[in-house]
């Protein structure tokens, strides 16, 4: 495994060199999950009265995704732990949303759920069950209260700050938005899901043991229709237990992110987006157990071109920028983590969306992004 040694790692359009131990694989998974939820925001349904006032509509997606590996260790003289997978996600959900037919622009009240069922078959060297099934199990359990301009949301949701960078995730919590012409400032509270995998896979039993708790405001101001500013402050603390109990080192990892964006139009066609994260905080080092402080840095930049012309071009730039460590192996564990001195690695609990050919974490990483989108079948009418 090569260590990171402070080195500063480009990534360009789909070229990447990268090290880490957790960061591959986790991205990895987080992309395609980020994927599946973005999919079914827009899944089809159909509509049925329940009662007057209310309205119903449900729907159901499944994704098979199959992967093959060769040589995935980089050692043609060992056997591969894995040669092949596929997997079958399952998803069913069901929203009702009150709509009075005495006043139809009266506030919408909506209670949505949505089940999951996860079957991984599995075909290599690796010893042990060569298949899993996580669930079936509640994706989503929430309910939506609009007593405008107040908006009430309890349950387990997907809960984001800012671009989603620091923080966004499915999570169970609540979150309360105060919204005036021009000005939107919000609250929340969350915590992670029972059996969710820990972003820190040295902790012992990480594969089903997290306990995070997210604390969260942000306020946004729009002084017109063409640009956006926001500001946002997040706490994570960890209350993570070891499974077994380590009496000899500790994991924990609290931080704190302060972030600053602005959105909006920069000419004509041209938008932006950018973002800037601060992060402090304090974790432990492996070895000798001492408390460490946290600062780190990220900046999300992106500007977007999309003329109005045959076949609807988007072309698209993007700059990211994570601080690194100089000594650590790993962006994400405690073991092979920080060696001494403060920690400079930026830590997020979020996800930075880069497509499918390149899904790194943005620590210890400048990455550079440009995409080309069009519409080949399509032309204006006329």
């Amino acid at each position: 495994m090569m260590k990171l040694r402070g080195r500063k790692i480009i990534a360009l359009i789909v070229f990447i060199l990268y090290a880490g131990k957790s960061g591959l694989a986790a991205e990895e998974s987080r992309r395609v999950e980020e994927e599946k939820r973005q999919t079914l925001e827009h899944t089809a349904s159909r509509q049925l009265s329940i009662f007057d006032d209310w309205v119903m509509d449900y729907g159901g997606w499944e994704y098979f995704r199959y992967n093959q590996y060769n040589n995935s260790d980089h050692d043609s003289n060992v056997s591969d732990a894995v040669t092949y997978s596929h997997s079958v996600d399952t998803r069913l959900w069901w929203r009702a949303v009150y709509k009075p037919k005495a006043n139809p622009n009266e506030n919408n009240h909506v209670i949505y759920l949505r089940f999951k069922d996860l079957y991984i078959q599995r075909q290599g060297a690796a010893p042990g069950e060569k298949f899993d099934n996580d669930g079936p199990h509640v994706d989503y359990a929430y309910t939506l209260l609009d007593f405008a301009p107040v908006k009430i949301e309890v349950g387990r949701k997907y809960f984001f700050i800012g671009k989603g960078i620091a923080y966004g995730d499915v999570n169970d919590g609540a979150q309360i938005n105060y919204t005036r012409p021009g000005v939107n400032l919000g609250i929340f509270t969350s915590q992670t899901r029972p059996h969710q995998a820990n972003i820190d896979q040295s902790v012992p039993g990480y594969a089903k043991a997290s306990n995070r708790r997210f604390y969260g405001a942000g306020l946004g101001y729009a002084p017109s229709d063409k640009h956006a500013f926001y500001a946002y402050a997040l706490g994570q603390r960890d209350f993570t237990g070891e499974q077994p109990d380590d009496f000899i080192h500790v994991y924990k990892y609290q931080s704190e992110y302060y972030g600053i964006g602005a959105k909006g139009d920069l000419f004509p066609k041209w938008t932006y987006w950018t973002e800037l994260i601060r992060e402090t905080g304090e974790t432990r080092i492996y070895t000798t157990d001492q408390r460490c402080r946290v600062d780190a840095w990220a900046l999300d930049a992106e500007i977007d071109f999309r003329p109005q012309t045959l076949n609807r071009p988007n072309l698209s730039w993007e700059y990211a920028y994570g601080s690194g460590d100089s000594d650590r192996v790993s962006v994400t564990d405690t073991y092979n983590g920080n060696r001494s001195g403060r920690d400079n690695n930026f830590l997020y609990f979020g996800y930075l969306p880069t497509g499918i050919a390149v899904s790194p974490r943005l620590s210890n990483l400048h990455m550079l992004r440009a995409g080309l989108e069009w519409q080949p079948f399509f032309s204006p009418a006329g």
